[in-house]
């Protein structure tokens, strides 16, 4: 476990997308999955939640887990899908194995995010990337559901 300084600044530099600053952080042997929010957040959900590629392939490149999640078990897929800035992330993401089709401890998947935060776009990339439209959250609504109620014609012609 690294020290509550490296933490922190490792948390800043993804934050404020200090690009060059993210790998000499790294380089101090910093674990690349280690959390750094009370949240269980790690450096990769970081960046993808400000839909920030450039930081997300650095921790990726650094053998960053695409598939390791926070305390209530979302995963980088699902920040990147709440956040719908770069559908090119999400593709990054999944072509570097991302599970298109994980769930949040509340049965929540990234597709259902990008649904919730109205991200047509990353909707798209989700189905490309095979994500599956029929699985149910812990309320028993699928992305279908959820795409209908969101009255958004687009999302609700890519679930057709």
């Amino acid at each position: 476990m690294a020290d509550k300084k490296t933490r922190l600044l490792l948390w800043k530099a993804t934050e404020t997308r200090k690009h060059d600053i993210i790998p000499k952080v790294l380089a101090k042997g910093i674990p690349i999955d280690e959390p750094l929010t009370d949240a269980g957040m790690v450096g990769l959900h970081l960046a993808c939640a400000q839909g920030d590629l450039d930081s997300a392939r650095i921790f990726v490149e650094n053998g960053a887990d695409v598939n390791s999640s926070d305390k209530v078990g979302r995963t980088a897929l699902h920040f990147a899908s709440a956040n719908g800035e770069s559908p090119d992330l999400i593709d990054f993401l999944i072509s570097n194995g991302a599970d298109p089709n994980a769930q949040s401890s509340g049965g929540d998947t990234p597709l259902i995010k990008a649904i919730l935060f109205d991200n047509a776009e990353v909707v798209r990339s989700l189905i490309e990337g095979g994500a599956d439209k029929t699985i149910s959250n812990a309320s028993g609504r699928d992305a279908i559901s959820f795409a209908e109620a969101s009255k958004n014609e687009d999302i609700i012609a890519l679930l057709d």
